[in-house]
């Protein structure tokens, strides 16, 4: 009798099938240790992706943020900057305390008188209260009430600096002779051109250093312009200011180059002073072309760059040329003295100015 625990009879095939069963598992275990592995390694990548893709997007929007910041910056100091672009600072020191003068300030001063005297322009010739004055030029209301009112405005803005206005007694000279800054002020230069209603009229205030002009406005009523420069600041022209525009909104403006020997050169001359002097200084220019002007007009046309040379060999004194003078020089112009070519001075003893001239950029030869 077979015994039943007998094992079966060991085949080829059976072989085989032994040895295959422990490479299987051992593959099997290989590819679960390999996925393991794999599954591992993708999930570090992805999150060290996505830690990288979280610092990226930090860093992107911080620099976007700093950037905004920066702008922000920026634009407060560019606006700064532009507000400090309309200021005058000074040289020295007054009442021991540094000194500085704001444009707006002084143009808003300029713009009010001539409020005043358009005023009094609009209203009847019978209400103007015309008289000569003992150097036998004319004075009305107007250049009253705008020498008042601008007179009190700059000594209640800037009590220590003194003021030289046309229609006030000019201190003494030992007085004056020590003064560093003061204001030089014509409330109404044209007074004749006032009368005519010709418009030709303007309001000048300069303030000055020494014996140079370091700032000017000069305000054209009629015209609803204002011109003004200063240095540090450059020189600039304001349109349509009964619309009250901003300052920043401003034109700059400079003068026309030139040769002596150009034709064609466009002179100013007064309307109420062509004279044989200035009539022979034309004639040492070829082909040149003119036009007529009154008042700190003829030196805006050439500040502005629409002439070329003012001849002046008429009577003018300080406050008429000062304001004007510094609105040229700081287009890129002079004002010389006719006889020296030297740059008109001020406060001196006797204030009334040399016969000089007013050129944009000349270049020579």
């Amino acid at each position: 009798m077979k015994s039943l625990d007998t094992d079966p009879p060991t085949t080829p095939q059976t072989q085989l099938q032994q040895s295959a069963n422990p490479l299987r598992g051992k593959i099997c275990i290989s590819l679960l240790v390999a996925f393991v592995i794999l599954s591992g390694a993708t999930i570090l990548l992805l999150n060290t992706s996505f830690y990288k893709l979280k610092i990226l997007t930090y860093t992107t929007l911080s620099r976007f943020v700093d950037s905004l910041d920066d702008q922000h910056d920026m634009a407060s100091i560019m606006a700064q900057q532009k507000k400090q672009d309309w200021i005058y600072h000074g040289i020295v020191n007054i009442a021991n305390k540094p000194f500085s003068v704001s444009l707006e300030n002084i143009i808003q001063i300029a713009e009010h008188a001539g409020q005043i005297i358009l005023e009094i322009y609009d209203s009847d010739v019978s209400t103007w209260d015309q008289q000569m004055k003992s150097n036998d030029t004319p004075l009305t209301k107007a250049d009253i009430k705008a020498n008042d009112y601008i007179s009190a405005e700059l000594k209640k803005m800037y009590p220590e600096i003194p003021i030289m206005t046309e229609e006030e007694e000019a201190a003494n000279y030992a007085i004056r002779q020590s003064w560093k800054y003061y204001w030089c002020v014509d409330p109404l230069d044209g007074t004749k051109e006032f009368i005519k209603r010709a418009g030709d009229f303007t309001v000048n205030i300069a303030l000055m250093y020494e014996n140079q002009g370091v700032l000017g406005v000069v305000h054209t009523p009629v015209r609803k312009e204002t011109h003004f420069g200063a240095i540090g600041v450059g020189a600039y022209v304001r349109r349509n200011v009964d619309k009250k525009p901003e300052i920043q909104d401003s034109t700059r403006i400079q003068v026309k180059e030139f040769r002596s020997s150009d034709a064609g050169l466009t002179l100013v001359c007064s309307k109420s002073h062509l004279d044989e002097r200035t009539e022979a200084f034309m004639k040492t220019f070829k082909d040149p072309k003119t036009v007529s002007m009154g008042s700190s007009l003829k030196f805006l046309l050439v500040a502005e760059g629409v002439a070329h040379v003012y001849p002046r060999y008429g009577p003018t004194m300080e406050w008429d040329t000062a304001a004007s003078q510094v609105i040229v020089e700081q287009a890129g112009g002079v004002v010389v003295n006719a006889e020296t070519n030297q740059p008109l001075l001020y406060n001196k003893e006797n204030l009334l100015n040399p016969y000089f001239i007013c050129y944009g950029r000349k270049l020579e030869p």
